[in-house]
């Protein structure tokens, strides 16, 4: 079932509203920071994490397309969301 496939993945994020500098600043830096050691990388590397830097656009490209596709999946589920 490849619908089911899931990945876990850890992003960063700011607030709604933080303004295109600020945001690509911070992009330029944490690109800089996961590129700029090799030891930082390997240390992932061997609990099987890939770091992979993408744009503010490649990742609200991802966020879209994983709620749609989970969104798609659960609609044909018996399952309910229950807020407590």
């Amino acid at each position: 079932m490849p619908a089911l496939q899931i990945d876990n993945w850890i992003c960063i994020m700011t607030t709604g509203g933080t303004p295109a500098p600020v945001i690509a600043r911070l992009d330029l830096e944490i690109g800089k920071a996961f590129g700029a050691s090799r030891d930082f990388a390997m240390a992932f590397a061997k609990q099987g994490v890939d770091i992979v830097h993408m744009s503010p656009q490649q990742l609200w490209q991802i966020l879209h397309s994983e709620t749609g596709r989970f969104n798609s999946l659960l609609e044909h589920t018996q399952l309910k969301a229950t807020a407590k």
